[in-house]
């Protein structure tokens, strides 16, 4: 028993490092193995650029750490010379085009800029590990190492986006990211995936050091998402307190994609220890059902799994009578609104060939570790209403769905369907679902849009209608003047 009971401690000192782990605090996960399998090629591991650890040993992607290096030299060369310089701190950080080969800096200033930020993230270390869902195999020279090289890398490419957006400066000066947009594209797309973030601290940290005090790393990002990603509200602002709580890149996505449905109760904040708790119970949780079914009953069984109530798809909404309308772009594209009478307000979303994979690490994140769900609820309702190309087709005419560079209406479809795989069960829009399954159970509805359908639904079939009524009336005019007069007669 003591030989036991010795060995149980020893596991439990052995584990106490991450203990964060346990306890559901780490913020950055590997994607599960039951998400993986839903797609015909990774959504969630990186092809062009590795980030963090997880990925940190592929050999597919060791020929682009040269990138790295050299994005992280650039950034730690304009700070060097910003500070011997003693120029006004904002002057140079945007002088992209001061590289290597036209520095001032000496190997003094250089490495004092290095050192600092390696000081900076050593002394975060154990912070930094207990971030992530599993255990680094790196010692801490190399661990050190590579948060350092990767967050200067960042950094830079963050900045070097702006520029490049608003002068073409790197373009100009052949920058090797940013000048390639097939390069940068894949760049961009691995930085928002789940298994390749680095804590946002570190990245704040890196960038006091090599930044001026008056710019601000989140903005940098929030014009990435804006200007690359298209996912963003017009005009979106950061709110600085909200985003405090970033933890990392793909939260801070997250986040500014956040909004709270119109129709909705203010949803109360979670503690991240309650995510465990209020885990499925059974593998049934995680599967979304059929969703054609053949009456609204079957509806109602077939979806007795999930706490909101069953929606059907655009096309059977709008031949209950249902009208959808685009909503304003200046809020999320997850505003959603139902009113009595029978409008579906939706703000328009953007879609385009990346669509899918910032949709499921952006899922893939609210399960594994955020205390939101917002945008797993809104892939459930996109996925509800969306049943083929015909539903896409209503809702891109209305300007609710804007579509880039994808083939047609089904390749749409197939995005959203797929998502449903293996999605946990989300409600925040579980009002709006009963206001819009209590408008289409009125067969008055139904009646209605029927008849506006199949009597006035082109100017023919009106014409058509009027000059029936019109001979109706006619004959029936006819047949009481005729009656009046055999009266009369007699």
């Amino acid at each position: 028993m003591k030989e036991i009971s010795s060995s149980f401690k020893a596991m439990l000192e052995e584990s106490a490092p991450h203990s964060l782990i346990i306890s559901g605090r780490c913020s950055i996960h590997r994607a599960p193995e039951r998400l993986h399998k839903c797609t015909e090629r990774s959504q969630y591991k990186p092809e062009t650029i590795s980030i963090g650890p997880f990925h940190h040993q592929d050999q597919s992607l060791k020929a682009r750490e040269i990138l790295k290096l050299s994005y992280a030299n650039s950034l730690l060369i304009r700070t060097a010379n910003r500070k011997l310089k003693k120029e006004e701190e904002g002057a140079k950080f945007f002088h992209t085009e001061l590289d290597s080969s036209g520095a001032l800096v000496t190997n003094k200033e250089w490495f004092a800029v290095l050192g600092e930020c390696i000081s900076s993230v050593t002394n975060m270390e154990t912070k930094i590990r207990q971030c992530y869902s599993e255990p680094i195999a790196m010692d801490s020279r190399e661990f050190v190492k590579m948060m350092v090289i990767d967050g200067l890398f960042i950094i830079e490419l963050l900045v070097k986006v702006k520029v490049s957006e608003q002068h073409g400066i790197a373009r100009e000066h052949r920058d090797p990211i940013c000048r390639n947009n097939w390069l940068l594209s894949g760049v961009i797309q691995d930085l928002i995936l789940l298994e390749n973030q680095l804590p946002m601290f570190v990245l704040e940290c890196l960038f006091k050091i090599v930044a001026p005090a008056d710019e601000s790393l989140k903005m940098l990002a929030l014009h990435l998402f804006d200007k690359i990603l298209h996912l963003l509200p017009a005009g979106k602002t950061l709110d600085l307190e909200q985003s405090k709580s970033a933890a990392h890149l793909l939260d801070l996505l997250g986040m500014l994609l956040q909004t709270q449905p119109r129709n909705e109760e203010k949803e109360i904040p979670r503690d991240p220890e309650s995510l465990q708790s209020e885990a499925p119970s059974s593998s049934l949780s995680w599967i979304r059902l059929r969703r054609t079914p053949d009456s609204v009953d079957e509806k109602e069984t077939k979806c007795s799994y999930f706490p909101s109530e069953y929606i059907p798809s655009a096309s059977e909404l709008q031949r209950a009578g249902v009208t959808f309308k685009k909503g304003s772009k200046e809020v999320s594209f997850m505003d959603v609104k139902f009113g009595m009478d029978g409008i579906f307000e939706m703000s328009p979303i953007h879609i385009h060939d990346d669509s899918e994979l910032i949709f499921r690490n952006l899922i893939a994140c609210e399960q594994s570790y955020s205390t939101r769900d917002n945008v797993t609820s809104y892939a459930v309702l996109m996925d509800s209403l969306i049943d083929s190309a015909e539903d896409v087709k209503i809702l891109r005419k209305q300007g609710i769905i804007i579509v880039h560079n994808l083939g047609c209406d089904e390749d749409v479809a197939k995005i959203f369907n797929k998502l449903r795989f293996h999605t946990g069960a989300a409600d925040n829009y579980s009002k709006l679902n009963k206001e819009v399954m209590k408008y289409y159970r009125q067969s008055w509805h139904r009646w209605q849009a029927s008849l506006k359908r199949e009597y006035f639904g082109n100017p023919w079939t009106i014409v058509s209608l009027l000059a029936a009524v019109l001979l109706i009336l006619l004959t029936i005019v006819s047949t009481v003047s005729g009656i009046l007069q055999v009266v009369y007669n007699e």
